[in-house]
């Protein structure tokens, strides 16, 4: 079965690769990470994971390393023995770890699924404990771990909808996968039920709740607000209409409300934030062709003046950004992508917006709009009415924000659940090693 899952891998790699090598050629992307993901590693890199005592710890993007985050701070705190190794498949996920994770030890891409690029690594690091977050589910990974004998956790669990019918029709080999995993925290009643109905054993699932709930994330003060605001040359009075994590075809349905709701309030400035640095430039052409003025945010020292949109083109800024809105409307949701986390926003207590495509958060999705701390919209008429009433009511805009940081307050509490049973493999480690030492 591993051989033949390997096979249909090795035809989707295929597939892509024409499309890889050419965004390789015109942007770069790739390029410093595919030796990595290969199972290639630097003599650096292979003589620091040699030494000490190591937990593999892997989150697939920006938005997984983010959630674990916490997590991994505890494991540093009551675990100081351990050295964290952390993967993800995306380069903007690896950016986020360089600049905002200092307690990691080493940061790697996640190798391909293939026998050949696994050897490799396994040859420079054998982990004590692997922990996955969310729905990082790879078959002949989890298979390697197993024949070394070494424990997988799954923490944060989620399986979306979408996923579960996929996984359902491959339920004969996700048992035997799954078999690998020795335990699985899920964040929700419904992602336990469904972990197990694709062959997860009863006893290994628990329910910790979503680890997004415990980020800690630093917020700017009110003399860093300001800054930021005169950075992006935007006035003290103005509103500003943050829009997160665009994808291709929401900038067509945002950018004629935006127009609409300039000509009601036109104070309105709006900071646009496309999710991929790719589409930087793509969301620049829409702009022009909308006849809307901006301005990079790389550009603003260049460019004197003050204009409707600000473009977004830098990494890493969007929770600080979040800081200076009046409303937030979450990107991903307009398209079936399935959303994105809206809990950065809500730590800053503010009016939060999303689509009708919020499947692959509906739990927060849910809790938020049961709490009347977010608004979801069907369609773009109700996107410009929700918007003109939000814009024009500072009160319900405040109403909005404050119920909004009550919902993170009555949901923490994931870290220690899902510390709990990371330590019940830590412990075991140890009292091994102390048993072999006597």
């Amino acid at each position: 079965m591993y051989l033949l899952y390997q096979l249909a891998l090795a035809g989707l790699f295929l597939s892509i690769l024409p499309a890889a090598l050419w965004a390789s050629y015109k942007t770069g992307k790739y390029r410093r990470s595919f030796s990595q993901r290969l199972g290639k590693l630097s003599e650096e890199l292979r003589a620091k994971l040699n030494r000490g005592q190591w937990i593999w710890v892997h989150a697939v993007s920006m938005g997984e390393t983010a959630a674990v985050a916490p997590l991994i701070e505890a494991i540093k705190q009551r675990y100081p023995q351990y050295q964290i190794l952390l993967t993800t498949v995306t380069e903007t996920g690896q950016e986020m770890a360089h600049k905002n994770l200092p307690q990691i030890d080493a940061h790697l891409f996640f190798p391909l699924d293939f026998d050949s690029a696994l050897n490799r690594i396994f040859a420079q690091v054998s982990p004590k404990l692997v922990i996955l977050a969310e729905t990082e589910i790879w078959p002949n990974f989890l298979h390697h771990l197993k024949k070394r004998n070494i424990p997988v956790l799954l923490v944060n669990g989620r399986i979306s909808q979408k996923s579960f019918q996929h996984y359902k029709l491959a339920k004969f080999f996700m048992r035997r996968v799954l078999g690998d995993i020795r335990h699985f925290s899920m964040q929700t009643k419904e992602d336990a039920e469904r972990i197990i109905q694709i062959g997860a054993a009863p006893e290994a699932v628990s329910i910790s709740g979503n680890l997004k709930f415990d980020q800690r994330q630093s917020l700017l003060s009110a003399g860093e607000r300001k800054n930021l605001r005169d950075r992006l040359k935007i006035p003290p009075a103005a509103l500003v209409w943050v829009v997160g994590s665009t994808h291709p075809g929401e900038e067509e349905i945002i950018l004629p409300s935006f127009k609409e709701l300039k000509q009601k309030h036109s104070d309105l400035i709006m900071i646009l934030v496309p999710r991929h640095p790719e589409r930087w430039k793509p969301v620049e052409d829409l702009l022009t062709k909308a006849g809307i003025g901006f301005v990079r945010k790389t550009n603003l020292v260049k460019e004197a003046g003050l204009q409707p949109v600000v473009l977004l083109d830098t990494i890493g800024e969007l929770a600080a950004i979040y800081s200076l809105a009046s409303v937030v409307f979450m990107g991903g949701t307009l398209v079936p992508i399935g959303g994105h986390n809206i809990l950065e926003a809500a730590l800053y207590s503010k009016a939060i917006v999303f689509g009708p495509y919020m499947n692959n958060f509906a739990e927060i999705a849910r809790l938020f709009t049961e709490k009347n701390a977010a608004l979801q919209v069907k369609n773009v008429q109700e996107l410009n009415q929700v918007m003109d009433e939000l814009l024009a009511d500072a009160h319900l805009r405040s109403r909005l924000g404050q119920a909004a940081v009550k919902v993170i307050e009555e949901n923490q509490g994931a870290t220690e659940r899902s510390l709990a049973s990371i330590g019940k493999y830590l412990s075991q480690n140890t009292e091994v090693r102390s048993q072999k030492s006597e």
